[in-house]
């Protein structure tokens, strides 16, 4: 009777056992998606009619949320234009930030601490009001970011997903209405990050001001699925077992003796 198989068996299945717990503490993820160096700017499209090109502010508003989802629990946060939110525990974290210039966001990040199931969560919706001159065209311009990646490549239970979309409108021309919308996930075994300069204008060809909407959505999304740390009674087991396994093996030699 040859026990060697099958101890060998068994220490592989612990070996196993123990990586997967230590790959799973250090498993993580993180969403990014966000505009930096935002710019607003005029296009005068008669320069010779004598009017200058002009745009005027109305107005900011918007909303966005955080939140962090486990199978027990679920807590977000909610707020308005100027916000900044934030929710963390010991690994996760989500976080929307607004911003009249310079950045705005949504940041998340998801880790084994949230637990089978468990979600971290950011969205931003960010809205300008701007009154724009006859013959004139309002730009905006600035840096995309939309990114997922992984601390361990090689762990390919967790998942992300980030999203931006950019809009410009006007109520006034709604057969008029420009653009830009990305959206990357995570494969797997793999991180994707996409980072570009972009540059949308929208034109007033009509001799009167007109309104004009731009927003900014952004979302970032991420979860880990865990995979259960062994607790003590199953080392004991395991040690009992293996045990076991040796005395049979010494037995099992002493009768071919």
């Amino acid at each position: 009777m040859n026990l060697i198989p099958s101890f060998s068996t068994s220490l592989a299945g612990a070996m196993l056992a123990l990586v997967a717990a230590s790959a799973a503490a250090d498993a993580g993820v993180t969403a990014t998606a966000r505009v930096t160096n935002l710019q607003f700017g005029v296009l005068d499209l008669q320069p010779d009619d004598g009017v200058a090109a002009s745009f005027r502010p109305d107005g900011l508003s918007g909303d966005l949320t955080v939140a962090l989802n486990t199978q027990t629990d679920s807590r977000h946060v909610t707020g308005t234009a100027n916000d900044i939110l934030s929710l963390a525990t010991a690994h996760s974290s989500a976080q929307a930030m607004y911003g009249m210039t310079g950045s705005i966001g949504a940041v998340s990040d998801a880790d084994s601490d949230l637990g089978p199931g468990g979600k971290a969560n950011a969205w931003l919706d960010q809205r300008f009001g701007f009154f724009l001159a006859p013959n004139a065209a309002l730009t905006v311009a600035g840096t995309a970011e939309y990114s997922v990646t992984r601390q361990d490549p090689d762990f390919s239970v967790s998942w992300g997903k980030a999203g931006t979309l950019i809009e410009m409108r006007s109520a006034g021309q709604p057969e008029l209405w420009t653009y830009l919308a990305r959206t990357v996930e995570l494969a797997t075994g793999a991180g994707s990050t996409n980072v570009e300069d972009f540059w949308l204008g929208f034109a007033n060809t009509t001799d009167d001001e007109i309104y004009v909407d731009l927003s900014f959505e952004f979302a970032a999304q991420t979860a880990v699925g865990t995979i259960p740390i062994p607790e003590p009674f199953t080392y004991a087991m395991l040690a009992a077992g293996l045990a076991l396994l040796g005395v049979v093996k010494q037995r099992s030699v002493r009768r071919e003796e």
